[in-house]
């Protein structure tokens, strides 16, 4: 039987994860991560078995470094936070946003708008706006699912250079449409 390596599964996986970042997905396979880490092929056979369980796993792992980006730090305005992490990921990581929203390999589904509008990161951001602007959990959870649309869509364009425009001008736009849309779930 053979033994168990000595490179652990996270060095392999953080050094996919860096080579995603650095040349994009299509560059990463077990020859390109076995030469980064220096190592033969073996190991990273041994720990995936096969390139669905490795593609997993990096997705997995991808989304995890993602989310530690666009993670609340403090319990202020949580949802200005998480906007600026997916900002970062878009301008200073555009392989690591291509790859997980772009269908860059990751094959990353969150499900239907129902799923979208549940998810827990979202119905706490939600929860916590409703109570800042006094304004009902349904009228939050939809101005959190139309503001996270149309931030992705924009940050799309910015990605695949449809767009160019600055952080800021992004960071303009996303506050002029999130007021208009706070006004109108006011308004009603």
């Amino acid at each position: 039987m053979p033994t168990k390596p000595t490179i652990p599964k996270d060095l392999i996986l953080k050094n996919a994860l860096e080579l995603l970042i650095a040349e994009g997905y299509e560059k990463v396979n077990i020859k390109t991560i076995a030469k980064k880490i220096g190592c033969s092929t073996q190991p990273i056979s041994w720990h995936f078995k096969n390139m669905e369980s490795f593609r997993i796993e990096l997705k997995n792992y991808a989304l995890k470094y993602a989310n530690s980006i666009m993670e609340p730090k403090e319990n202020t305005n949580i949802f200005n936070q998480v906007k600026e992490g997916y900002i970062k990921i878009a301008y200073d990581i555009p392989n690591l946003f291509k790859y997980l929203y772009l269908d860059g390999g990751s094959k990353y589904h969150l499900g239907d708008l129902n799923d979208f509008e549940n998810d827990n990161d979202n119905v706490m951001i939600a929860k916590k706006l409703a109570k800042i602007y006094e304004i009902s959990l349904a009228d939050a959870k939809f101005y959190v699912e139309n503001i996270i649309i149309y931030t992705h869509g924009l940050l799309v364009l910015v990605t695949t250079g449809i767009l160019t425009i600055s952080k800021d001008e992004v960071r303009n736009r996303i506050q002029m449409i999130s007021q208009s849309l706070l006004n109108g779930i006011k308004g009603k």
